[in-house]
């Protein structure tokens, strides 16, 4: 371990917070910059690099801090200090833009692990969102993945894909998550994604016939990806077929049962897919279960209160309800399997709220 690691340790032992110039200055940063980018407490480095703005504000040095951040990503290899470096990185993703390239080749490169790879995407996707000509770069290179590649960063891959949908409307990323799933690649997270931009294209379609045909592809998708165990999938095709038979103007018996079918899809989902509230991410995934209880509450309160559907109009299930619960799934971009990238399932990934909702039932 180096002089300049085992000073860190030690300050941050210590709980003492620790600046570029306790570590030497910035010239030492750069002459260590193998020694810093190599580190398995590189991520403290970079944030204390980026948190110091005495040094940002000297913009004759910007050269040599981004030479710097850029190596530690190009050269780290350790897993921790890897995701530690994206989380903040997703923190000021317009500030660290210029990693974009190295991000999305560490991503491509197929000797990596793919856990690491997974976690150079999602930094390369926080970036592209605010960046148009990034953009592009992210979809181009989302498109020319293969099948072929490791089927546990096609996971990951997935997940990236069907998030870039309902931020970007690329027709060509359901094409790629529709050729992973008749290749059977990416597992209940390709069903999953592909099922969400189905829901966004039912929720953007202009007629009420586009809109049921889009329903009813996304809720075969999440059928399928409940049979391999994902319980949001399991709610969102409770919930889709509870508002086919609101505008079937099913009879109430039946729309009651169906309605409990929601609700026990519900409590699985909220029971087994537990997580810890001490992880930050969490207030908008019980803010989404909050929105599941309430929108099968109203509906169970209309049933319980009218003899009749016909006075219902989905409309305003959609709108006050559904398109809440699509925006805060969309935003902790979380998963149900293992694998490890469940380390990413946080509220970074801002979700584009669909607009005009009243369009659905023209």
């Amino acid at each position: 371990m180096k002089d300049i690691e085992q000073l860190l340790i030690k300050s941050l032992q210590a709980g003492q917070s620790v600046s570029v110039d306790d570590l030497g200055g910035l010239n030492a940063y750069h002459e260590l910059i193998n020694v810093v980018a190599n580190s398995k407490i590189m991520d403290e480095f970079l944030k204390i690099l980026l948190e110091d703005a005495k040094i940002f504000d000297q913009t004759t040095e910007s050269t040599l801090i981004q030479e710097i951040i850029i190596r530690c990503f190009a050269d780290n290899n350790d897993p921790i200090a890897i995701r530690n470096a994206i989380e903040t990185l997703c923190m000021q993703p317009q500030k660290l833009a210029y990693t974009f390239d190295t991000l999305l080749n560490r991503a491509g490169d197929v000797s990596g692990q793919s856990m690491i790879r997974g976690y150079f995407l999602l930094g390369a996707f926080e970036i592209a969102v605010r960046n148009k000509a990034k953009r592009y770069s992210l979809i181009g290179y989302l498109i020319d993945i293969k099948t072929t590649d490791d089927p546990e960063y096609l996971k990951y891959v997935a997940k990236i894909t069907g998030v870039c949908y309902t931020n970007f409307q690329t027709e060509d990323l359901v094409e790629k998550l529709t050729e992973f799933v008749t290749a059977k690649v990416g597992e209940d997270d390709a069903l999953y994604e592909l099922g969400m931009c189905f829901l966004t294209k039912a929720l953007n379609s202009a007629t009420q016939t586009r809109a049921i045909a889009n329903f009813d592809s996304a809720m075969k998708l999440f059928g399928e990806a409940g049979s391999h165990g994902r319980h949001d999938a399991d709610v969102y095709t409770a919930a889709i077929l509870t508002l086919k038979k609101f505008v079937d103007r099913e009879n109430i018996s039946e729309l009651k049962e169906q309605l409990e079918a929601l609700k026990r899809a519900l409590s699985i989902y909220n029971a087994r897919d537990n997580y810890s509230q001490q992880i930050h991410w969490v207030g908008l995934r019980n803010t989404e279960i909050f929105y599941w209880y309430e929108m099968a509450d109203y509906l169970t309160t209309l049933l319980n209160h009218f003899t009749a559907p016909a006075w219902l109009e989905p409309v305003v299930v959609i709108e006050n309800y559904l398109l809440k619960i699509y925006d805060c799934s969309r935003t902790i971009f979380k998963k149900v399997a293992t694998g490890g990238f469940e380390l990413l399932t946080r509220p970074i990934i801002q979700a584009k709220f669909i607009e005009q909702p009243e369009r659905f039932f023209c």
